[in-house]
């Protein structure tokens, strides 16, 4: 595959540094300039602010919080940068969500280094991203996304609306939309349901009792 024709600019936002170090000598040795890499949401966002790079590479989960919280924030700062969005396996609901909030393309992990450097390409060589106004496919909104993280991390309906600043009310109710589009019918279920379609880590501890 031939290199850019120029050098572009790419931030690696990943929270695994072996993925990292290998993704950045494929794009190194493809002509690409990687400037930096990082496990975290919120120094992907200072570091895009502070390098202006022409690409990013960003994972579905991160250290400190999701790619869909990331693509949120970006796009309230930059509306034009590209975005290949990289997940653990591929799920139409991965896809429509993180399209919904403004990535350019997806891409799954699972998929060889050909097909990855193809995607690049692809969204190197398009017109600025736009996002999906499609209203029929299932999502996960940025606040589900957030309540998601919060129950892997063991939270109790009360410490995330707390810590969201949202009503307990307004909680439940958002558990009900993720119990129907997930089909669950309790907590458990769902975060496994959400981990197995990379939408959240593997939940480290076990879910709270309320």
């Amino acid at each position: 595959m031939n290199p850019p024709r120029c050098l572009t600019r790419v931030v690696l936002a990943d929270e695994h540094r072996l993925f990292r170090a290998g993704l950045a000598r494929l794009l190194t040795g493809q002509g690409f300039s990687v400037v930096a890499e990082t496990d975290s949401g919120s120094h992907c966002l200072e570091l895009i602010q502070s390098l202006q790079p022409s690409l990013l590479l960003l994972s579905l989960n991160l250290m400190d919080q999701s790619g869909l919280e990331v693509l949120h924030s970006l796009r309230q700062l930059d509306q034009q940068l590209p975005v290949l969005a990289l997940t653990p396996n591929w799920s139409q609901l991965s896809y429509h969500s993180l399209m919904r909030a403004g990535a350019s393309a997806m891409i799954s992990k699972e998929n060889d280094a050909h097909q990855l450097m193809a995607a690049i390409q692809a969204v190197v060589s398009q017109p600025a991203p736009m996002r999906s106004t499609r209203r029929k496919e299932r999502y996960i909104s940025l606040r589900q996304m957030r309540i998601l993280r919060g129950m892997t991390q063991g939270q109790t309906n009360q410490e995330i609306a707390a810590h969201l600043h949202y009503s307990c009310s307004t909680i439940k109710a958002e558990l009900r939309e993720l119990f129907q589009t997930f089909g669950t019918l309790d907590r458990s279920q769902l975060i496994n349901s959400a981990a197995q379609q990379g939408l959240v880590p593997i939940m480290p501890n076990p879910v709270k009792i309320f």
